[in-house]
């Protein structure tokens, strides 16, 4: 179960088609308030997110602070920025928040596969491509 945090309804869109084509549920929350209170109740109703992909410009409360958040709040599960922000001070903003991961919009399936596989198995912190990955035959 992937939780989606991102407040354009276009990319919500295009990235729940992709999750569920990956054979993923998705959950959506339109800005980083609502991911954090999603993890909350995920985890307090026994259905924890096996990951959260992120957007970092959002309203009530960016992706970097609601990463910050889960953080602080002991939350472990894998969180990845997907976002349009590509330079690498932002990647390195998000990484150094708690993400475990980064994409770079526009997402393409594979690479959005890549990173989930990669985070939730807890080989190593993805940063776009950047990294070799073992072949996808989990999904």
């Amino acid at each position: 179960r992937v939780l989606l945090a991102e407040d354009n309804l276009i990319n919500q869109t295009v990235a729940k088609k992709m999750l569920t084509v990956l054979g993923l549920v998705c959950e959506v929350a339109c800005n980083g308030q609502e991911g954090v209170d999603a993890v909350k109740r995920g985890a307090a109703d026994g259905r924890p997110f096996d990951c959260v992909l992120m957007d970092m410009a959002m309203p009530i409360m960016g992706g970097v602070e609601a990463a910050r958040v889960l953080r602080r709040l002991g939350y472990t599960l894998p969180i990845v920025a997907m976002t349009a922000n590509a330079s690498d001070r932002d990647r390195d903003e998000c990484l150094n928040a708690g993400m475990d991961g980064f994409l770079s919009k526009p997402v393409l399936k594979n690479r959005l596969a890549e990173a989930i596989v990669q985070v939730i198995s807890g080989r190593a912190r993805y940063k776009d491509a950047s990294v070799a990955l073992a072949p996808l035959k989990a999904l």
